[in-house]
């Protein structure tokens, strides 16, 4: 590995505080969230990784493809999150990247985004779209990536996108 890309969430944390409240309106119907409709989460991946590639498309960039690796790394992170194992953020990355890059004989890039709340998939991509350091993980030289959710006893998801450039 050439390079690993670790951004702090402390940004990201405040963002996802503001894009989380919501305002009463009259008449207004509650935004339904997927913890809300008990969506299966591995439905919630796959639309992560659609809205994530609709966006670099707009961008002329290739869609990302999918790498099971990445995706199992993705999903024990969330996992990890959500029952406290870990703390929220980016602890451990250099171990989910060296597991990947042993899988793939190598890679010259690996990034990951994470966020946890009560969001959709295209919420949760769209405040990583608003973080100047998570946006440049969705438009970066990448050509593979993985997702993973985990939903806490709360209701609350942790969502992971790996990303890695072979």
């Amino acid at each position: 590995m050439k390079r690993h890309q670790i951004f702090i969430p402390v940004l990201f944390l405040l963002m996802l505080a503001s894009a989380c409240s919501t305002t009463k309106t009259k008449k207004s119907a509650p935004a339904t969230t997927y913890a809300e409709k008990k969506i299966s989460l591995t439905n919630m991946e796959a639309d992560i990784i659609n809205y994530v590639n609709e966006h670099r498309r707009t961008k002329n960039l290739p869609s990302l493809r999918l790498l099971p690796v990445a995706s199992s790394e993705a999903a024990r992170h969330s996992a990890n999150m959500a029952s406290k194992a870990v703390s929220f953020g980016h602890g451990g990355f250099k171990q989910r990247a060296i597991i990947i890059a042993n899988d793939l004989s190598g890679t010259s890039s690996t990034g990951e985004n994470v966020a946890y709340g009560k969001m959709t998939a295209r919420e949760v991509v769209n405040a990583w779209l608003k973080s100047k350091q998570h946006r440049a993980n969705i438009e970066g030289k990448f050509t593979h990536t993985g997702v993973g959710v985990a939903r806490n006893s709360k209701g609350v998801v942790y969502y992971t996108e790996m990303f890695v450039r072979k």
